[in-house]
Protein backbone atom coordinates (compact mmCIF):
# COMPACT_ATOMS: atom_id res chain seq x y z
CA UNK A 1 0.00 0.00 0.00
CA UNK A 2 1.45 3.49 -0.63
CA UNK A 3 0.79 6.07 2.12
CA UNK A 4 -0.44 9.32 0.90
CA UNK A 5 1.03 12.33 0.88
CA UNK A 6 -1.73 13.90 3.44
CA UNK A 7 -0.79 10.94 5.80
CA UNK A 8 3.06 11.45 5.49
CA UNK A 9 2.30 15.50 6.88
CA UNK A 10 -0.34 14.33 9.59
CA UNK A 11 2.69 11.70 10.90
CA UNK A 12 5.14 14.02 10.85
CA UNK A 13 3.48 16.88 12.63
CA UNK A 14 2.81 13.84 15.11
CA UNK A 15 6.19 13.68 15.96
CA UNK A 16 7.14 17.31 16.38
CA UNK A 17 4.24 17.51 18.61
CA UNK A 18 5.44 14.84 21.12
CA UNK A 19 9.31 16.11 20.81
CA UNK A 20 8.22 20.22 21.08
CA UNK A 21 6.30 18.02 24.64
CA UNK A 22 8.97 16.76 25.68
CA UNK A 23 11.49 19.38 25.50
CA UNK A 24 8.96 21.28 27.66
CA UNK A 25 8.89 19.48 30.30
CA UNK A 26 13.01 18.55 30.28
CA UNK A 27 13.22 22.43 29.79
CA UNK A 28 10.69 23.29 32.94
CA UNK A 29 12.82 20.31 35.12
CA UNK A 30 16.42 22.43 34.71
CA UNK A 31 14.49 25.56 35.31
CA UNK A 32 13.74 24.67 38.42
CA UNK A 33 16.99 23.05 39.37
CA UNK A 34 18.84 26.31 37.85
CA UNK A 35 16.02 28.28 40.26
CA UNK A 36 16.69 26.61 43.09
CA UNK A 37 20.75 26.88 42.47
CA UNK A 38 20.62 30.38 42.02
CA UNK A 39 18.83 30.83 45.47
CA UNK A 40 21.14 28.33 47.18
CA UNK A 41 24.60 30.56 45.85
CA UNK A 42 22.84 33.66 46.88
CA UNK A 43 22.20 32.40 50.33
CA UNK A 44 25.96 31.62 50.26
CA UNK A 45 27.13 34.43 49.46
CA UNK A 46 25.06 36.49 51.98
CA UNK A 47 26.26 33.69 54.78
CA UNK A 48 30.11 34.39 53.55
CA UNK A 49 29.65 38.37 53.71
CA UNK A 50 27.86 38.34 57.27
CA UNK A 51 31.31 36.06 58.38
CA UNK A 52 33.73 38.53 56.91
CA UNK A 53 31.67 41.59 58.82
CA UNK A 54 31.88 38.96 62.20
CA UNK A 55 36.22 38.76 61.31
CA UNK A 56 36.71 42.13 60.67
CA UNK A 57 34.44 42.98 64.30
CA UNK A 58 36.60 40.69 65.81
CA UNK A 59 39.65 42.10 64.57
CA UNK A 60 38.99 45.33 65.26
CA UNK A 61 38.35 44.06 69.31
CA UNK A 62 41.82 42.40 69.08
CA UNK A 63 43.62 45.48 68.19
CA UNK A 64 41.72 47.47 70.75
CA UNK A 65 42.58 45.25 73.62
CA UNK A 66 46.73 44.75 72.70
CA UNK A 67 46.31 48.94 72.98
CA UNK A 68 44.68 48.77 76.33
CA UNK A 69 47.09 46.09 77.54
CA UNK A 70 49.77 48.25 76.31
CA UNK A 71 48.06 51.01 77.51
CA UNK A 72 48.22 49.29 81.56
CA UNK A 73 51.26 47.99 81.16
CA UNK A 74 53.13 51.51 80.82
CA UNK A 75 51.15 52.79 83.67
CA UNK A 76 51.87 49.90 86.33
CA UNK A 77 55.86 50.09 84.95
CA UNK A 78 55.54 53.98 85.71
CA UNK A 79 53.85 53.38 89.33
CA UNK A 80 56.36 50.52 90.00
CA UNK A 81 59.34 52.79 88.51
CA UNK A 82 60.42 49.93 86.57
CA UNK A 83 62.60 50.56 83.47
CA UNK A 84 61.09 49.16 80.08
CA UNK A 85 64.27 46.88 79.22
CA UNK A 86 63.86 45.31 82.87
CA UNK A 87 60.73 44.09 81.88
CA UNK A 88 61.06 43.12 78.81
CA UNK A 89 64.17 40.53 80.31
CA UNK A 90 62.12 39.55 82.84
CA UNK A 91 58.95 38.60 80.62
CA UNK A 92 61.03 36.90 78.06
CA UNK A 93 61.03 32.95 79.30
CA UNK A 94 64.12 30.84 80.65
CA UNK A 95 64.91 28.61 77.61
CA UNK A 96 67.60 27.38 79.71
CA UNK A 97 65.61 26.01 82.73
CA UNK A 98 62.89 24.45 80.17
CA UNK A 99 65.76 22.59 78.36
CA UNK A 100 67.21 21.73 81.47
CA UNK A 101 63.71 20.25 82.96
CA UNK A 102 63.10 18.65 80.04
CA UNK A 103 66.39 16.27 80.56
CA UNK A 104 65.88 15.49 84.08
CA UNK A 105 62.21 15.04 82.94
CA UNK A 106 63.47 12.22 80.45
CA UNK A 107 66.07 11.02 82.61
CA UNK A 108 64.24 10.36 85.77
CA UNK A 109 61.36 8.86 83.89
CA UNK A 110 61.75 4.72 84.19
CA UNK A 111 61.78 2.99 80.42
CA UNK A 112 58.74 0.45 80.29
CA UNK A 113 58.44 -2.69 78.58
CA UNK A 114 56.01 -5.70 77.93
CA UNK A 115 56.72 -9.19 79.36
CA UNK A 116 55.46 -12.52 78.51
CA UNK A 117 52.26 -12.02 79.57
CA UNK A 118 51.66 -8.86 78.21
CA UNK A 119 51.78 -6.95 81.84
CA UNK A 120 54.14 -3.48 81.92
CA UNK A 121 57.07 -3.54 83.77
CA UNK A 122 60.02 -1.01 84.79
CA UNK A 123 63.25 -1.42 83.61
CA UNK A 124 65.58 -1.25 87.00
CA UNK A 125 68.90 -0.07 85.96
CA UNK A 126 72.02 -1.84 87.76
CA UNK A 127 73.36 0.06 90.02
CA UNK A 128 77.34 1.59 89.33
CA UNK A 129 79.20 0.59 92.31
CA UNK A 130 81.50 3.48 92.50
CA UNK A 131 85.11 3.02 93.54
CA UNK A 132 86.31 3.81 96.93
CA UNK A 133 89.71 5.94 96.93
CA UNK A 134 91.16 2.39 99.42
CA UNK A 135 90.28 0.22 96.16
CA UNK A 136 91.48 2.99 93.54
CA UNK A 137 95.06 2.52 95.18
CA UNK A 138 95.09 -1.21 95.32
CA UNK A 139 94.21 -0.94 91.85
CA UNK A 140 96.69 1.98 91.36
CA UNK A 141 94.19 4.70 89.69
CA UNK A 142 94.85 7.72 90.39
CA UNK A 143 91.98 9.86 91.61
CA UNK A 144 92.14 13.99 90.72
CA UNK A 145 90.92 15.44 93.98
CA UNK A 146 87.21 17.94 92.80
CA UNK A 147 87.86 21.50 92.84
CA UNK A 148 85.21 23.38 95.09
CA UNK A 149 83.22 25.85 93.36
CA UNK A 150 83.79 29.36 94.49
CA UNK A 151 80.18 29.84 96.75
CA UNK A 152 78.12 33.37 95.40
CA UNK A 153 76.25 34.14 98.40
CA UNK A 154 73.31 37.02 98.03
CA UNK A 155 74.42 40.07 99.52
CA UNK A 156 72.52 40.45 102.97
CA UNK A 157 71.38 43.96 104.33
CA UNK A 158 73.12 45.20 107.79
CA UNK A 159 70.62 45.18 110.31
CA UNK A 160 71.76 47.48 113.24
CA UNK A 161 71.50 45.40 116.76
CA UNK A 162 71.83 46.31 119.78
CA UNK A 163 74.11 44.43 123.13
CA UNK A 164 70.98 42.33 123.54
CA UNK A 165 70.56 41.03 119.95
CA UNK A 166 67.62 43.35 119.50
CA UNK A 167 67.17 45.05 116.43
CA UNK A 168 67.31 48.92 116.04
CA UNK A 169 64.11 50.57 114.93
CA UNK A 170 63.76 51.92 112.25
CA UNK A 171 65.56 49.33 109.73
CA UNK A 172 66.49 50.34 106.45
CA UNK A 173 65.65 47.47 103.74
CA UNK A 174 65.82 49.54 100.58
CA UNK A 175 62.59 51.55 100.03
CA UNK A 176 61.35 50.04 102.59
CA UNK A 177 61.45 51.25 106.05
CA UNK A 178 60.18 49.07 109.04
CA UNK A 179 59.26 51.07 112.32
CA UNK A 180 58.27 47.73 114.59
CA UNK A 181 57.93 44.21 113.77
CA UNK A 182 54.53 43.72 116.20
CA UNK A 183 53.84 40.78 118.15
CA UNK A 184 52.93 36.85 116.60
CA UNK A 185 49.85 35.79 117.53
CA UNK A 186 50.28 32.28 118.14
CA UNK A 187 46.73 31.23 119.64
CA UNK A 188 45.04 33.35 117.02
CA UNK A 189 44.62 31.97 113.89
CA UNK A 190 43.29 34.52 112.18
CA UNK A 191 46.53 36.05 112.12
CA UNK A 192 48.10 33.90 110.12
CA UNK A 193 47.51 31.35 106.77
CA UNK A 194 49.97 28.92 105.21
CA UNK A 195 52.00 31.29 103.75
CA UNK A 196 52.20 34.50 105.46
CA UNK A 197 52.00 35.70 109.51
CA UNK A 198 50.26 38.90 110.13
CA UNK A 199 52.09 40.32 113.39
CA UNK A 200 50.29 43.27 115.11
CA UNK A 201 51.28 46.20 115.60
CA UNK A 202 53.09 45.94 112.41
CA UNK A 203 54.16 49.27 111.25
CA UNK A 204 56.41 49.83 107.96
CA UNK A 205 56.75 52.74 105.05
CA UNK A 206 57.33 52.94 101.31
CA UNK A 207 57.68 55.22 98.55
CA UNK A 208 55.02 54.53 95.55
CA UNK A 209 52.76 56.69 93.20
CA UNK A 210 50.59 59.27 94.59
CA UNK A 211 47.08 59.26 94.71
CA UNK A 212 46.79 62.77 93.82
CA UNK A 213 49.34 62.54 90.94
CA UNK A 214 50.91 59.75 89.75
CA UNK A 215 54.11 61.57 88.64
CA UNK A 216 55.12 62.24 91.85
CA UNK A 217 55.83 59.06 94.59
CA UNK A 218 55.07 59.90 97.93
CA UNK A 219 55.24 57.90 101.41
CA UNK A 220 53.00 55.54 102.13
CA UNK A 221 52.33 54.02 106.05
CA UNK A 222 51.19 50.37 106.33
CA UNK A 223 50.37 49.13 109.65
CA UNK A 224 48.94 45.82 110.82
CA UNK A 225 46.66 46.14 113.73
CA UNK A 226 44.33 44.05 116.15
CA UNK A 227 40.36 44.69 115.49
CA UNK A 228 39.37 41.84 118.36
CA UNK A 229 38.32 39.58 115.60
CA UNK A 230 40.77 39.59 112.99
CA UNK A 231 43.76 41.38 111.34
CA UNK A 232 42.95 45.20 110.26
CA UNK A 233 45.57 46.08 107.35
CA UNK A 234 45.63 49.97 106.83
CA UNK A 235 47.77 52.04 104.47
CA UNK A 236 47.86 55.60 104.73
CA UNK A 237 49.50 58.10 102.12
CA UNK A 238 51.57 60.89 103.34
CA UNK A 239 49.51 63.43 101.08
CA UNK A 240 46.51 62.10 101.71
CA UNK A 241 46.42 61.37 105.86
CA UNK A 242 42.69 61.47 106.25
CA UNK A 243 41.89 58.98 103.47
CA UNK A 244 43.31 55.87 104.88
CA UNK A 245 42.55 52.88 102.97
CA UNK A 246 41.23 49.92 105.32
CA UNK A 247 41.10 46.16 104.48
CA UNK A 248 40.45 42.52 105.44
CA UNK A 249 43.49 41.36 103.53
CA UNK A 250 46.74 43.17 102.68
CA UNK A 251 45.69 42.44 98.85
CA UNK A 252 42.50 44.04 99.34
CA UNK A 253 44.24 47.48 100.42
CA UNK A 254 46.76 47.28 97.53
CA UNK A 255 43.70 46.73 95.38
CA UNK A 256 41.71 49.98 96.52
CA UNK A 257 45.23 51.85 96.13
CA UNK A 258 45.93 50.84 92.57
CA UNK A 259 41.70 52.03 91.75
CA UNK A 260 42.72 55.35 93.40
CA UNK A 261 45.97 55.83 91.79
CA UNK A 262 44.31 54.51 88.14
CA UNK A 263 41.19 57.18 88.49
CA UNK A 264 44.07 60.23 88.20
CA UNK A 265 44.96 59.12 84.99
Amino acid sequence: MEVSSKDKISSFQLNGIRSVGIDASTNERYRVKCKKLKKMIKGIVYENAALCDEVTQVQEKILIAKEDRRFLLKKLMLCLGIKEGAMQGSLQPNSGLTASSQVLTASSTPSLSHNDSGDLKTKKKNPVKKKTTKDACEDGIKIKPKKKKPTTDRPQAQVPSSSAAQPIFPVLLGDLTVYCLGEIKFDRPEFQTESFVYPAGYCSSRSYASMKNPHVRTSYTCTVTDDGKAPKFQIIAEDLPDHPLVGTTPSECHNQLLMAINKTW
